[in-house]
């Protein structure tokens, strides 16, 4: 039988493709090749050297030795904005005690805030009403971490602050009296839309006095904050001197529609909280959810790598490179020490999570399976002999790193592009897919599970 030239072709990328999966599920162990670890923002003062990048979507060679000059690349941002080259780092904790429902006494709060408001309005000539904080123009922290002169200049009592770090939203921050403040969160990098994730640090703090936040431009039309959800807040004395983490804060936590209208239709949302400082002169953070950066995800990997045992039970490569040519990171999970044969019978599992990066919880669900099927427990050495498990626990890396709520860099829902992606715009989705479709028609895909969170839907567990 003769074949056409673009037959020909076909089959041989089929082969190709064949090899490539085989050897991705049979590679040595000490052949595991690390995605470069991220460890910040591109610094527009100091740049790290740069390796030459791969074309925009392409998936990166499955193993090699460890290149130091990869692992030490900082994240990037791909928007060029001056950001902050070292992510905060914060500890690890567990709470000694599980922590109660915060189930607010909503009777007479909503209108006594919507009283203070008109308050507010009518009588506009005692506010401060000063910029003390803009995303795009507020000279950078130095690297030491003490504010500039210039920040600070002039602003007295004036909390000091900062959100251009890794996964950081914040766009402006106007102090309306001495301690209260509005606060407008970035939308989605190149849309008007999806305000939702804040992720900013304030110091220049006062021990015992309250502090009033008001973020006066959300979109949706409710919250879990309604329900019970309060911010989180991190303080670096607590952390340093008690080993304190993140935890919930807050008093008079509310969501509710302000009187601001948007140039669309309708109005916008604000969501006020009100917060006491332990410590004076601390440095502490605020999140709309337990963050989890780019960072902490490669640093997880690494500890894994570091682990003999847990490395004999799964591999890592490259899926793709992101728009802002940040590597998508491939798991593949399953007990390895056996005939290659063997593994190729088994029925393949596939999980994702993080299309949408304000979603963090399910970041956290990932870590708890990734950790789990890994471990010495005998269900997962069971798992292990019954299944591949193909896990993608990041697919919107670039959404990630820039404090986005739900879009990535192009300014798409990637969850809104499954039935056409597009291979340079939307490069994890594309290639995610593939790997779905093509363990579908080898009849070993034997389920597909993306993780969320939600910031509407009762109950929160």
């Amino acid at each position: 039988m003769h074949l056409t030239a673009s037959e020909q072709s076909n089959n041989a990328t089929q082969k190709k493709q064949s090899v490539t999966k085989q050897n991705d599920e049979n590679v040595p162990p000490n052949t595991l090749k690390p995605t470069p670890s991220k460890r910040g923002f591109d610094s527009p003062t100091a740049r790290s050297p740069v390796a030459t990048p791969q074309p925009l979507g392409s998936p990166l060679p499955i193993f090699g030795k460890r290149s130091n000059l990869l692992y030490n690349l900082p994240a990037k941002n791909g928007t060029g904005l001056p950001s902050i080259s070292h992510p905060p780092t914060h500890i690890v904790w567990k709470c000694p005690q599980k922590e109660a429902l915060y189930m607010p006494n909503r009777s007479g709060l909503v209108a006594r805030i919507r009283s203070y408001d008109q308050y507010r309005q009518q009588n506009s000539d005692q506010t401060h009403n000063k910029v003390i904080y803009d995303a795009l123009t507020t000279p950078l922290e130095l690297p030491t971490g003490s504010p500039s002169s210039e920040a600070v200049e002039g602003i007295g009592a004036a909390l000091v602050f900062e959100s251009r770090f890794e996964s950081g939203n914040l766009r402006r921050a106007v102090q309306v009296f001495d301690y209260e403040y509005d606060l407008v969160v970035q939308p989605d990098i190149n849309t008007n839309r999806h305000t939702q994730w804040f992720y900013f640090r304030v110091s220049n703090t006062i021990a015992n006095q309250r502090y009033r936040f008001n973020i006066v431009n959300m979109l949706k039309k409710d919250s879990l904050a309604n329900k019970g959800m309060r911010p989180l807040m991190y303080s670096e004395r607590d952390a340093k001197t008690h080993g304190i983490g993140w935890r919930r804060c807050g008093f008079d936590v509310c969501y509710y529609q302000n009187e601001m209208k948007r140039s669309v239709k309708g109005y916008y949302f604000t969501y006020t909280f009100s917060v006491t400082f332990r410590h004076t002169a601390d440095t502490v953070y605020f999140a709309y959810c337990y963050p989890y950066t780019y960072t902490d995800f490669q640093q997880d990997l690494s500890e894994i790598e570091r682990d003999p045992r847990r490395t004999r039970t799964i591999r890592r490569r490259n899926l793709c490179h992101t728009l802002a040519n940040n590597g998508a990171d491939l798991l593949t999970i399953t007990e390895f020490n056996c005939p290659a044969v063997e593994i190729a019978k088994r029925k393949v599992i596939i999980l994702s999570a993080r299309v949408h990066p304000g979603e963090s919880n399910s970041s956290y669900m990932m870590k708890g399976i990734v950790d789990m099927l890994t471990s010495d427990d005998h269900h997962a050495r069971e798992l292990r002999k019954s299944f591949v498990f193909k896990l993608v626990p990041m697919l919107n890396p670039d959404g990630v790193i820039n404090g986005n709520y739900r879009c990535s860099l192009a300014g798409v829902d990637l969850n809104r592009q499954w039935k056409s992606p597009n291979r340079h715009l939307h490069p994890t989705i594309y290639h995610l897919k593939n790997l779905i479709v093509q363990n579908h028609e080898e009849r070993r895909l034997f389920f597909y599970c993306d993780l969320h969170g939600h910031s509407r839907k009762w109950p929160l567990v």
